[in-house]
């Protein structure tokens, strides 16, 4: 397992290059995206929509990010699983939308 933190920019872009070279991705690499939860999992396929950029980060569009509300600036946990080769981000702390204060329930 490999985990890192990413701060989203303004336009969805997660640098994810630790992340990466545990799970030994190519660049431009297809992948295919499906929210579970809160967690955006990327797993590689290749008639996959989002393509590894050559800078090794993703980009969260806008309809993924809104069900894990993941904002411009949000700190998002990457996860990354070598045994089963997903990449999982979600946002981090895990209380920062449950709570005005920004503390844990």
């Amino acid at each position: 397992m490999a985990y890192a933190l990413s701060r989203l920019d303004a336009s969805g872009w997660l640098s994810v290059t630790t992340v990466l070279a545990r799970l030994r991705w190519r660049t431009s690499v297809r992948l295919a995206a499906t929210v579970v939860e809160t967690s955006v999992v990327l797993r590689p396929d290749r008639h996959g929509l989002f393509v590894l950029d050559l800078k090794r980060k993703v980009v969260l569009p806008l309809l993924l990010r809104r069900p894990c509300r993941l904002r411009t600036g949000d700190q998002a946990l990457l996860v990354a699983d070598s045994r089963e080769n997903p990449w999982s981000s979600t946002p981090w702390p895990p209380w920062t939308r449950s709570s005005s204060r920004g503390t844990p329930p």
